[in-house]
């Protein structure tokens, strides 16, 4: 699989998506948003990626994967025009002091 990580630009260099109500994906070429190594927590960084096509191994690792990258793609758009990951939603989409996309605690 392929990812490139997100940050703050000019709009020149901006991504078009379309959201349809579970996963962030770019128009150009339906690449997801996604928390960094699946983790979901804050300070973690957010990336696009591909979808994923995994070797044939241990079944079980296999699924333990899909769930994984699967949870970390899910995200909500709030009332209050928040984007957060689904499944924590104490967590939104924030900016660091270098332009990069992190995942920040809701109240901050």
């Amino acid at each position: 699989w392929s990812n490139c990580y997100l940050g703050v630009g000019p709009s020149s260099s901006a991504l078009a998506v379309h959201y349809d109500g579970h996963y962030i994906r770019s128009i150009h070429n339906n690449f997801c948003v996604c928390a960094a190594m699946c983790s979901l927590d804050e300070d973690n960084y957010v990336f696009i990626r591909s979808s994923l096509t995994l070797k044939e191994g241990n079944a079980q690792e296999e699924e333990n994967v899909k769930h994984m990258f699967t949870n970390s793609s899910l995200f909500t758009v709030g009332q209050d025009g928040t984007i957060g990951p689904t499944v924590a939603p104490n967590l939104c989409l924030g900016i660091s002091p270098l332009p990069i996309l992190y995942l920040v605690s809701k109240d901050s």
